[in-house]
């Protein structure tokens, strides 16, 4: 499962793929009215869509050297 995201929600259900990055994006309550349009694609079509990104991420959104220490809304929103 090498670029897999797992997540074991509240009930012990683990998720895996974007039913896991929906339920992180849930979590952080990160822009509510674009995270339920993407419930609504087919789990299916979402996992070929989070496969792809998941391949070519490095390409798409770069690589960095370290961690960059989230700050103002977001680090609420993380490490709350």
């Amino acid at each position: 499962m090498g670029d897999t995201v797992i997540v074991l929600n509240s009930a012990g259900k683990q998720l895996i793929k974007s039913k896991a990055v929906m339920a992180c994006l849930s979590a952080i309550d990160y822009n509510p009215a674009l995270t339920k349009c993407l419930g609504i694609i087919p789990t299916k079509i979402a996992d070929i869509v989070y496969a792809f990104v998941a391949k070519t991420r490095y390409l798409l959104f770069g690589k960095k050297q370290h961690c960059t220490i989230p700050e103002g809304i977001i680090a609420k929103r993380v490490l709350e």
